[in-house]
């Protein structure tokens, strides 16, 4: 809104106070209040579109849980005036009759656009041709202001207006990480530039954020951010994605070094690291850090970190390179952190004779009990999914059996809309618009790889060079084990797709993570996170803008839009997902289901079988490849809706760390 003002104000000299989403694809909880917040008045839509969802005819009033109320008024014509302005009036005009004043919005385009002489010598025809109805060139601004005159006889409606066009809220989802970690990274960015400009140690760097966030706004425009463009749409937006990222980067780094510019120098042998709180809440979790330490690389030695000169506990667990050794290595540590704080820890080596290689337990079902001082894990042996997650004190589990499950819902090959082909007929998906049918049951399982399907999908140097029978490769390993964390590596498959994940388990918090690297072949498949629920849920609720919104359960897997959080809830307890780049999952009445990917081709709508450009050639795919994804989950007895955000809050925007 900052943007389009100053926009408006430098190029009009005027300040809009009606706005307009032509084609969004639905109406979170929270907006009103955005809407209001920033000196708006008045709305205009499209969608969800008029005979998809019960709204009232014309304008009325709407408001979200806040109270926060304004006018608005879904354009059911579309601005279709590209199909002849006589056709449009001759559609539109009874359907808006009971309207004191109505709005028919005319241009060249599908939501609009400029006028053409030919149109405007057509609508003055019609004019003519039409003397019952007395016509006006206007503006929206003041048809609202008629409106307003009679306000308190306008409808009321509440909440979120949704759905539309389902498969966007899934579509091209490496767009959809790509602007969720710019926005978080910028929020990082500004809290330091704000804070170190405050306390005059540095400038604020105005154009180089501007620059930054102009590249993550116009990545929000249609069709990108929905993942309803073509390759080259995609191709580009990850590049923009990647200049606004290296911009903030950069931009925070010169930024922080002037903030660390009066800290001691270390000495010799030593590496200082600090670890930046971004957020304004106090902050307890755990930081993974890598930084090279000074060492003949030949060497063996013991490693030490300190904190003001005292032991500060770390654990050692695997760096990003394959080299071996230690001479470059990574810890893992847990942080207690003020608002705002930079904690400095100072990394050293001490020779030693030799380092033992480190000891982990074989994966057996008392090894994968993970316990905390909250929170009890049992991962099952044979399945590598999780069977039991609950409160220590309670026998309950807050999930059922063999939760974590990748699963796949067969999909249509639309990039727009999702749901169940199998519900449709044959020559139907033709017909398909906004909606389609919610799926009943997923109709693919990834089950755990056999030993033999692990090794193919990472072969081990020890059945490479040692030449043993068999194969040393496992589906199910513990690969981390310490005083901070426990890291479970499992395995899973499904036809010409892998996930090979990462359960990670905090020890003294129980902070629970799973962590997937999907190698997703499949096409015109939904790939989602199924967790079967230990208790039936209530109500589920999502982050929205600004807000929460509150839904309850469906006996389908119907798609249902979150932020970065959702939660199932019931009396016995709930269970909350967060998530760094998921927008939407199903919550029945016994399991909550987390979308990651979805595959069909490219800008593809109802393609006509036989069709002589798009049914007789290799059409590329949403989503092939390798993708990295993670969720995090908290369960509780009494759901705080504070700490849950803050919580997401973290998990987008953790602790940075700089080696200086």
């Amino acid at each position: 809104y900052l943007l389009g003002l100053s926009y408006f104000r430098e190029k009009f000299g005027a300040r809009p106070r009606t706005a307009y989403n032509f084609d969004s694809f639905g109406h979170a909880e929270g907006f009103p209040q955005i809407l209001r917040g920033c000196g708006m008045d008045s709305y205009i839509f499209c969608r969800p579109d008029h005979g998809t969802h019960d709204l009232p005819v014309g304008a009325f009033r709407w408001s979200d849980r806040s109270g926060t109320e304004i006018v608005a008024r879904r354009s059911d014509d579309h601005y279709l005036s590209n199909w002849g302005i006589r056709e449009t009036l001759d559609a539109w005009v009874p359907h808006y009759e009971r309207e004191p004043e109505t709005m028919i919005l005319w241009g060249v385009g599908n939501h609009g656009g400029g006028v053409t002489r030919a149109q405007y010598a057509e609508l003055r025809r019609y004019m003519k041709e039409h003397p019952q109805y007395e016509w006006h060139h206007s503006t929206p601004e003041e048809f609202f202001a008629a409106v307003r005159r009679r306000s308190a006889e306008l409808p009321e409606v509440e909440n979120e207006i949704q759905n539309s066009f389902p498969g966007c809220y899934t579509s091209m989802s490496r767009v959809k990480r790509a602007h969720r970690a710019a926005e978080s990274l910028m929020r990082t960015t500004e809290n330091l530039c704000a804070l170190a400009w405050w306390h005059g140690l540095a400038p604020y760097p105005a154009e180089e954020l501007q620059s930054a966030w102009r590249d993550i706004l116009f990545c929000e425009f249609h069709d990108i951010l929905p993942g309803s463009c073509v390759p080259a749409g995609e191709k580009d937006t990850l590049l923009m994605m990647g200049h606004a990222q290296e911009k903030l980067r950069r931009t925070r780094l010169a930024t922080l070094l002037r903030v660390l510019s009066q800290e001691a120098k270390p000495a010799a042998g030593e590496v200082p690291i600090f670890i930046t709180n971004p957020h304004g809440f106090r902050l307890r979790t755990m930081v993974e850090f890598e930084y090279n330490i000074a060492q003949d690389f030949e060497a063996w030695g013991e490693l030490i970190l300190r904190r003001a000169g005292r032991p500060y506990p770390f654990q050692v667990i695997k760096a990003e390179n394959n080299i071996g050794r230690q001479w470059r290595t990574r810890m893992a540590v847990r942080v207690d952190l003020a608002p705002w704080e930079i904690l400095r820890l100072d990394a050293s080596y001490r020779s030693v004779p030799r380092v033992p290689a480190p000891r982990r337990p074989r994966a057996t079902r008392s090894a994968l009990r993970l316990r905390s001082r909250s929170l009890t894990i049992q991962i099952n042996p044979r399945t590598g999914l999780v069977d039991f997650a609950g409160l220590n004190g309670s026998r309950r589990s807050l999930v059922g059996p063999e939760a974590f499950r990748p699963v796949l819902f067969e999909d249509l090959d639309h990039s727009w809309t999702s749901g169940d082909p199998s519900q449709i007929d044959s020559i139907e998906p033709r017909g398909v618009w906004s909606q389609a049918p919610a799926w009943t049951r997923p109709t693919q399982r990834f089950r755990l790889a056999t030993a033999k399907e692990a090794a193919q999908i990472s072969p081990l140097a020890t059945d490479k060079w040692l030449g043993k029978p068999g194969t040393a490769a496992q589906p199910l390993r513990i690969i981390e084990e310490g005083p901070v964390c426990t890291s479970i590596e499992a395995m899973f498959v499904c036809g010409p797709s892998v996930v090979v994940r990462h359960y990670v388990f905090g020890k003294r918090d129980g902070s629970f993570e799973v962590r997937d690297r999907v190698f997703f072949n499949h096409k015109d498949q939904m790939l989602k996170l199924d967790v079967p629920l230990g208790f039936t849920p209530t109500e589920g609720i999502s982050e929205a803008p600004y807000s929460a919104v509150r839904r309850s359960p469906t006996r389908r897997y119907e798609e249902q839009t979150n932020q970065r959080w959702v939660v199932a809830r019931g009396p016995e307890g709930y269970v909350a997902a967060l998530s760094t780049g998921s927008c939407a999952h199903n919550l029945t009445q016994s399991h909550l289901c987390l979308n990651i990917l979805r595959s069909p081709a490219y800008a593809s709508m109802r393609v006509t079988p036989g069709d002589a450009w798009s049914d007789h050639r290799f059409l590329p795919r949403h989503d092939q490849g390798e993708h990295e994804v993670g969720f995090q989950f908290l369960f509780g007895r009494r759901f705080v809706e504070r700490e849950v955000s803050q919580a997401a809050t973290v998990f987008n925007a953790t602790p940075y760390y700089q080696v200086f």
